[in-house]
């Protein structure tokens, strides 16, 4: 069966719903009904398909559903060409615009690449077969 396509007014509704949820979190000094807020917000948002915007979606943390604020409950860094979000309440740390990594991908990266094989004889990670190891006599007690 096909799922039925929500009207535009519930989605503009629970827009509206959303952004007074979220409003309410910024003002409330409770932590904890703050946070809880911010989890029914993020749940209407899911059940609803609207998006939250990409400013406060970025303040809240996602381990603790707290809104971060910086000098206030979070630490705000500038490391090479990425901004690094520490939440003063669990530690949480979220990283945004991380460098790209330059290079193109080899061929043989993936499933298919062989597994390299060391002087040993041996696969990487692996022990060599008994028989195999260096110093060692051929299943022999002394």
């Amino acid at each position: 069966m096909q799922k039925r396509k929500r009207p535009r007014w519930v989605k503009e509704l629970a827009k509206r719903f959303i952004d007074r949820m979220l409003e309410l979190a910024m003002a409330e000094k409770n932590k904890s009904l703050s946070s809880r807020y911010v989890k029914i917000a993020l749940l209407a948002s899911r059940k609803y398909n609207v998006r939250v915007d990409k400013d406060i979606k970025r303040r809240i943390c996602k381990k603790c559903y707290s809104i971060m604020t910086p000098g206030r409950n979070a630490i705000v860094r500038v490391e090479r060409n990425s901004i690094v979000w520490i939440c003063g309440e669990c530690g949480n740390v979220k990283r945004y615009g991380k460098p790209k990594k330059s290079g193109k991908k080899s061929k043989t990266s993936g499933k298919n690449r062989k597994k390299r094989v060391d002087k040993s004889n041996n696969v990487r990670g692996k022990k060599a077969p008994r028989h195999k190891r260096n110093g060692e006599n051929k299943g022999l007690k002394s």
